[in-house]
């Protein structure tokens, strides 16, 4: 169990239906210290800046960038927009969160299933998802 209240949370500076932002501005509304993370250091990283989260950058399809991440993070909230790295990212984060060991909580904001998903799009009856099978890697 983790010891400082810290929260993880991914998405904020982009545009997943803006829940991410939501959840960063509810916590620091309520005093929870927010850690942001960002694919880049742009105006978005500023903004979150400036409310009062402490940004990091990173990529959350690379395994280090998310355990950087996490260092002390008590729960962690994932979410990203849908993107052919999508299903990688969450097993990125799944995989690298069990092995933190120290997360009292992580929440994921799915966007689709698996089974909607594939490399190049949306899943078609035609077509069946080569990405079912890592979706299971995470659980």
């Amino acid at each position: 169990m983790a010891t400082s209240d810290l929260v993880l949370v991914t998405g904020a500076g982009g545009g997943t239906g803006g829940v991410s932002r939501i959840v960063l501005d509810l916590l620091l509304a309520q005093g929870v210290s927010v850690r942001a993370m960002v694919h880049r250091n742009d105006h978005r990283a500023d903004e979150l800046r400036a409310l009062g989260a402490e940004v990091v950058v990173g990529d959350l399809t690379r395994p280090a960038d998310v355990a950087d991440a996490l260092d002390g993070a008590a729960r962690t909230y994932f979410s990203m927009s849908v993107s052919p790295d999508y299903l990688l990212a969450a097993t990125v984060v799944a995989t690298v969160a069990r092995e933190h060991g120290d997360l009292d909580c992580l929440v994921d904001m799915s966007q689709m299933t698996v089974s909607q998903m594939t490399r190049h799009g949306l899943w078609s009856p035609v077509s069946p998802s080569p990405q079912t099978g890592t979706g299971r890697l995470s659980t």
